[in-house]
């Protein structure tokens, strides 16, 4: 039997976090730490927690272990926002600035390497296509959770 895409996507991403866990230990990181540390930076300092929840796509108490690790780890400052003290804000400190490029720097080389043997335009349409399967399934929740 062929396995579906479903199962394929699914090996695959634990596959991915598998390896990157392996690498990042290196920096003191899992990919999870790794990856929020990455987007608090990409995203701008001060950035919500629920948005960085969203753009992880990932549930907030999740994400607030994550980034208890973090803080731990002396890699992020968590602030009460001015306008709402319920909410946080999300900043690097000199620490964890310091590990972004590291961290991109393993990220970058993993892909690389799990990549091999893709021509350019190969992975460059498997991202087009990741792209399009990952709208594909946003859209999908979308419908369900607003049923017309």
């Amino acid at each position: 039997m062929k396995p579906s895409i479903g199962l394929c996507i699914h090996q695959l991403s634990r596959l991915w976090r598998s390896v990157l866990d392996q690498e990042l230990a290196t920096l003191g990181l899992t990919q999870t730490t790794g990856v929020a540390l990455v987007y608090i930076h990409a995203e701008g300092e001060g950035i919500a927690q629920t948005e960085l929840a969203r753009i992880l796509a990932v549930e907030h108490p999740s994400l607030v272990r994550t980034l208890d690790q973090l803080v731990k780890l002396e890699l992020i400052e968590r602030r009460a926002c001015q306008d709402d003290r319920r909410s946080k804000r999300l900043f690097l400190t000199e620490k964890g600035k310091a590990l972004v490029e590291p961290v991109n720097t393993v990220r970058e080389r993993c892909q690389l390497q799990v990549m091999q043997g893709l021509s350019e335009d190969q992975a460059t349409q498997f991202q087009h296509t990741l792209n399009l399967l990952q709208s594909n399934a946003l859209a999908l929740t979308e419908r369900s959770k607003n049923p017309t």
